[in-house]
């Protein structure tokens, strides 16, 4: 039987990967909807491409972290990874859409996708090596980005292809959104030190 602290610091750390990994894919979403709305289809072969970039990326991310906590002392990494957490929530409400569709066929095809996989990313590379450094569970981290964006991106394109949110809910509140859960992340990471 785990002592019970034990068992909360888990539970914690859990709650805070999913929370982040939540995050993270808030965008996926936005674009799952964007397109839906613009008739743009996501075909299953490119949100496999998006999921598996994602999580390539996210790995590479937290053996960077790990690496930086075998050579840095231990109050360095959690500073910077709690710098890096409010730099990427402080981008994200800042940061404007960008369109995938380069060829305008309404189809995301396969090297459209890698592109896509790869900028849903970009946001998670300092999230994952900040959480990695300051004590985020290792290997769930990437999986739940992936799994979270392939299954955000499939239902904001659902959503979009069957409900005109045009001027309710856009692109923007949701990059804010996301910047804003990554920023009060970082702020109980604060709080918790």
């Amino acid at each position: 039987m785990f002592p019970k602290n034990k068992i909360t610091g888990v539970m914690i750390i859990f709650i805070t990967n999913i929370m982040l990994a939540v995050s993270l894919s808030v965008d996926a979403l936005g674009i799952g909807v964007a397109y839906g709305l613009k008739g743009v289809k996501i075909p299953i072969t490119a949100k496999i491409i998006i999921f598996a970039a994602s999580f390539v990326i996210a790995t590479l991310c937290e053996l960077l972290g790990q690496y930086l906590l075998s050579i840095l002392l231990p109050f360095v990494i959690k500073a910077i990874g709690i710098v890096i957490l409010l730099a990427v929530g402080v981008y994200t409400v800042f940061s404007d859409p960008f369109s995938y569709d380069a060829d305008k066929s309404l189809d995301i095809d396969l090297s459209e996708a890698f592109f896509m996989g790869i900028a849903l990313s970009i946001d998670s590379v300092g999230v994952v090596i900040g959480n990695t450094a300051i004590g985020g569970a290792l290997n769930i981290l990437p999986l739940a980005i992936s799994i979270c964006q392939f299954g955000f991106l499939s239902i904001g394109q659902k959503i979009g292809s069957k409900i005109m949110l045009r001027g309710k809910l856009g692109y923007r509140s949701l990059s804010v959104l996301t910047g804003a859960i990554i920023i009060i992340i970082a702020v109980f990471r604060i709080m918790g030190s």
